[in-house]
């Protein structure tokens, strides 16, 4: 009986080492992901529309988010550890209030109200590359709120 106990045991052994290994792999490798809100700013004031940009320093993972009029920014899944960040400021209206082309107007139909182009900033372009911007925050689990300061 001694003589089949070690044998019995070995499998159990091997299948709990087996279970702990997978458990610790499926922890790692990143996957987790948080919600960072903020506000961006250029030059002390709000950012009026665009596009912002998280990317993980480690891993391809990347997370984009609207930039609102108001400055305001949300983004959803956004790899947690150290990312960088990209800004693109919302392109410039084609035409100002109250000056779309008749034909162009048709074309567009409710969305031909156009934007004030006093509303459009030009950022410099570093800012919309997450590897040229200089921008970086470290995210971490849970909701948070990153402000970014643009000059």
């Amino acid at each position: 009986m001694n003589n089949r106990f070690p044998l019995l045991r070995l499998p159990w052994v091997m299948s709990a080492l087996l279970g702990t290994g997978l458990l610790l792999l499926s922890g790692c490798g990143g996957g987790s992901t948080a919600t960072v809100s903020g506000t961006v700013t250029y030059k002390d004031k709000p950012l009026p529309g665009g596009l912002i940009t998280f990317m993980a320093e480690q891993g391809d993972a990347v997370a984009r988010g609207k930039i609102e009029k108001d400055g305001t920014y949300r983004v959803n899944k956004v790899p947690v550890g150290n990312v960088k960040i990209g800004i693109q400021a919302s392109e410039p209206p084609k035409y100002g209030a109250g000056m779309i082309p008749k034909e162009e107007a048709a074309k567009l139909g409710k969305k031909a109200t156009a934007v004030d182009p006093g509303d459009h900033v030009t950022l410099p372009k570093q800012f919309a590359d997450p590897n040229k911007s200089g921008l970086t925050y470290t995210v971490k689990h849970g909701p948070q709120e990153h402000n970014i300061s643009l000059k």
